[in-house]
C-alpha cells in the first residue's frame, strides 16, 4: 500500500513541473468546481509578482459549455486548458503524479 509523508512536501513551495490538486474559491458552478477538484493539474508557469501566480494546465478538459469557458490559454497563448490559481488554492502538490492519484482515490472512497 502506498502512503504519503505529508511533511516531505508541505515545507516547500510548488515549482514548475509539479503536479497539483487544487480548488477554486471563486467558482460557484458545481460542475466546474467538481472537475477542478477531482483532476490533477500541472504547474507550467509561475509569476511571483502576480496576485494569482500559478498557471496550471489540465488534461482532457470536457467540451461541455459550462466547463470549457473557465479554461483559457497561458499568458504566452501557446498552451490551452490552463487556469491561474493562488497558493492557498493549491491543496496538495508533488513531483510524482502517482502521489496525488493516491490522494484522489482515498478521497473518492472516503478513506
Amino acid at each position: 500500500m502506498k502512503y504519503i509523508k505529508t511533511y516531505e512536501y508541505r515545507t516547500k513551495q510548488p515549482k514548475i513541473g509539479d503536479y497539483v490538486l487544487v480548488t477554486d474559491f471563486e467558482i460557484d458552478e458545481l460542475e466546474v468546481k467538481n472537475f477542478i477538484e477531482t483532476n490533477i493539474g500541472q504547474i507550467i508557469e509561475i509569476d511571483k509578482s502576480a496576485e494569482v501566480p500559478y498557471c496550471v494546465v489540465f488534461e482532457k478538459v470536457p467540451i461541455e459549455y459550462k466547463i470549457r469557458p473557465y479554461f483559457g490559454f497561458d499568458c504566452k497563448d501557446k498552451i490551452k486548458n490552463c487556469r491561474w490559481f493562488k497558493r492557498d488554492e493549491i491543496l496538495n502538490f508533488s513531483s510524482n503524479k502517482e502521489d496525488l492519484e493516491v490522494i484522489l482515490a482515498a478521497k473518492k472512497y472516503n478513506l
